[in-house]
């Protein structure tokens, strides 16, 4: 199983980043995170004025920095089977290998959280200093901040795994599952919108979601003086946990179901020429 996933993981990072040296790539990849959190930045800075609340803007930052890692991983799990599948018309010699194909996926996607990480860490490091944030690494609950990550990690894999199981099943162009959903998913769990500012019905979709509550444990962890009951969540830490088990358990049944299907519908060869 270990060399399996290994192999995977070798795999999935070659064709990630294009067979090129990891500095080359790194450069490249950085843009996208870098650039989104800076429009974010002049947004806020011109809509506020000379108003401009520094708790506010760290706010802002790190649910846009952490936003890379969704963006990894709910994409890049999901595109895994479009690429396998329709680009390179490998997925059903993969299946038939005695490595599980759940955990083929998972090792296979796994660049998502090299770097989901690598633009995060790169996002705050870059921000903090430039914008005077209130965050000091000295003053950072490395407890709580790890503790976050594992369990905001493993709802991520979770809902990418059935995303994927989707992606198997869509009849045309699967890849547009991960963007469609990580678009609603920017909206609506706090990344860069206080979840008391949606409408109600909204608000209410945005309080069984487990990113909601990850970003909210990162940015307790994260912030000196923050308050999460500010922004409407509350303590995060409980809701965290049992939305992350169910989205977790969801996704893998999920994924389960549609991988059956796929099998016994004869999906795992089938094109839509995109």
């Amino acid at each position: 199983m270990l060399r399996g996933m290994a192999a995977a993981f070798r795999t999935g990072w070659a064709i990630e980043t294009n067979w090129a040296s990891p500095l080359v790539n790194a450069f490249f990849s950085l843009l996208r995170p870098v650039g989104a959190t800076l429009i974010l930045v002049f947004i806020y800075r011109v809509a506020a004025g000379e108003s401009s609340d520094p708790v506010l803007l760290a706010w802002l930052i790190v649910g846009a920095a952490l936003w890379a890692y969704v963006m990894s991983a709910l994409q890049g799990i999901s595109f895994a089977v479009q690429q396998e599948r329709e680009w390179l018309k490998v997925l059903k010699y993969v299946v038939v290998t005695p490595l599980p194909f759940s955990a083929y996926l998972l090792a296979r996607s796994g660049t998502w959280l090299v770097w989901g990480t690598i633009r995060a860490v790169f996002v705050i490091l870059v921000t903090v200093p430039v914008l005077g944030l209130p965050i000091s690494f000295g003053a950072v609950n490395w407890g709580e901040l790890v503790g976050a990550m594992a369990m905001g990690l493993v709802a991520l894999a979770g809902m990418g795994m059935g995303l994927a199981g989707i992606a198997l099943g869509v009849a045309r162009h699967p890849m547009g599952v991960g963007e469609g959903v990580i678009g609603v998913l920017y909206l609506i769990s706090g990344a860069i919108f206080p979840i008391g500012q949606l409408p109600g019905w909204l608000e209410a979709t945005a309080r069984v979601i487990p990113l909601t509550y990850w970003l909210e444990a990162c940015r307790q962890a994260l912030i000196t003086g923050y308050d999460p009951t500010r922004f409407g969540v509350g303590d995060p830490w409980s809701p965290l946990a049992w939305s992350g088990v169910i989205w977790l358990g969801v996704g893998l049944w999920a994924f389960r179901w549609f991988n059956h299907r796929a099998r016994a519908d004869g999906l795992y060869d089938r094109t839509t020429d995109y």
